[in-house]
């Protein structure tokens, strides 16, 4: 933790691209370099499969993210690596966006981490899971856990599905010959960008609108689902404060 509050806003190490004086870009990653096993990603995306639109979600929404394993501790590190290229995007915003990586994290960090309103981060010490107010979603191996009030996120729907037929096979696409992907991190961040690209810029061109009004149609056309992603398009819009109020869920009905 100490390490991260002294290097938080340097350019030179990692959190600096992730904290709000920095837009993260898909051309800004190879400062977020860091000594990693080739295939990070790759191994990250089969380990979750599909749920790791669930974490995608939850990292918009800039939840505090604890992830936990037993030792050695180097695997659940690279998760918290991997998360972070989910908030990959190159859309101008007014508002802070990025992530908070803080990785390793003990009992003696509990009271620095009670006081920070976003984070990945990740443990071996089984005794977090007790203490639930210091983080929103608890993932122990593949099980993630949400509070309540996420509930609805924390489960797949079919538009996740799609997104993962989607990922997969633009990781079979840039496939070289001889089977090794190129630049693994840089393919997958580009992946990610342009999907949170096309959903911030679909909730700044509806806000940009006379009428404000998000249609059934301008949801899919953002990649969410009208119906089951609701709760979280509500929240997104509630954090990043854009004007673009969801009044009823007619606009939102399946159609």
């Amino acid at each position: 933790m100490n390490y991260y509050h002294k290097f938080r806003v340097c350019k030179t190490k990692n959190n600096w691209l992730h904290s709000p004086w920095n837009v993260l870009g898909v051309e800004d990653l190879p400062v977020l370099k860091i000594t990693h096993p080739a295939g990070c990603f790759s191994q990250f995306l089969n380990f979750f499969g599909e749920k790791i639109f669930i974490i995608w979600k939850l990292i918009l929404l800039h939840r505090r993210i604890l992830f936990f394993s037993p030792p050695p501790v180097g695997i659940s590190c690279y998760r918290v690596y991997c998360s972070c290229l989910l908030g990959s995007h190159s859309v101008p915003l007014n508002f802070e966006t990025g992530t908070n990586p803080l990785f390793f994290t003990n009992i003696f960090d509990i009271p620095q981490l009670g006081t920070e309103h976003k984070y990945i981060a990740c443990t071996t010490e089984k005794i977090f899971e007790t203490k639930d107010n210091l983080f929103d979603v608890y993932v122990d191996n593949q099980n993630i856990k949400c509070k309540p009030y996420l509930s609805s996120i924390q489960h797949v729907n079919s538009y996740d599905k799609n997104r993962y037929d989607r990922l997969l096979d633009y990781r079979s696409n840039q496939l070289l010959a001889d089977g090794e992907c190129v630049d693994d991190e840089k393919m997958y961040a580009r992946f990610f960008a342009d999907l949170n690209n096309t959903l911030f810029q679909g909730l700044i061109d509806a806000a940009s609108t006379r009428d404000k009004i998000l249609s059934a149609d301008a949801i899919r056309q953002m990649g969410l689902d009208p119906k089951h992603d609701r709760t979280f398009l509500t929240q997104l819009i509630e954090l990043y404060d854009v004007d673009v109020p969801l009044e009823d869920d007619s606009c939102c009905n399946v159609m």
